[in-house]
């Protein structure tokens, strides 16, 4: 390992696997860790700068945090990434114990959990150009190119969205199917519409007897 001026470097033992490459620990000396300790953090900021007060202050920060009680058989650990503009980093982003990402959430609750904002797709940023974006699943056989259910392009005079398919990059839907239910708490619903690969489109009987 190394120290010269700015940088810092360090130089992991020879080999392949888990065995090559430097390792930097950051450890606790606490010998009770439990919900919401921090295990180790890393911390950035500019603590010479002239203007003094909030600019010499932290301005983002990574931590290491247990997210349950430590024992012989636990050490689930979350991983968080802190920012500030006028204060002290606050937690923006986590990774938890099960592998979920949370922004704008210490408690994501799926692969990707998003809070108190909106999320944009486009495959360029380019000023005054076509824009493409996709949501959409891996395909059953893992040869073939992704379904994609959600396709958007923007255009010059045109801001489309494709349901199903519309895109080369990937397969196309064999059905769509529309849901509803009777109330906000269940799950699943009842199938009230269906469009088919031949354009047919099948209504589900309702109430008032129109099908």
């Amino acid at each position: 390992q190394a120290s010269t001026g700015s940088a810092f470097t360090a130089l992991g033992a020879a080999g392949s696997g888990s065995a090559a490459g430097a390792v930097i620990k950051l450890q606790t000396a606490e010998t009770s860790n439990v919900d919401g300790d921090y295990i180790g953090r890393i911390e950035f900021s500019a603590p010479l700068d002239a203007s003094g007060s909030d600019a010499i202050l932290t301005g983002a920060s990574i931590h290491a945090e247990a997210e349950e009680n430590f024992s012989a058989t636990n050490n689930s650990t979350g991983l968080v990434f802190s920012t500030g503009t006028t204060t002290v980093p606050i937690e923006r982003m986590r990774i938890n114990q099960d592998g979920n990402v949370g922004i704008g959430t210490a408690a994501p609750a799926a692969s990707i959990h998003s809070v108190g904002g909106n999320i944009l797709l486009a495959d360029g940023e380019a000023d005054d150009a076509v824009k493409q974006g996709r949501i959409g699943s891996e395909h059953y056989d893992i040869d073939q190119e992704p379904f994609y259910y959600l396709y958007s392009i923007i255009q010059s005079d045109n801001n489309q969205i494709n349901i199903g398919g519309g895109t080369s990059s990937g397969n196309a839907a064999t059905a769509i199917k529309f849901y509803t239910a009777a109330n906000n708490t269940t799950t699943t619903g009842t199938v009230s519409m269906v469009l088919d690969a031949n354009s047919r489109i099948s209504l589900s009987n309702n109430a008032g007897g129109a099908g």
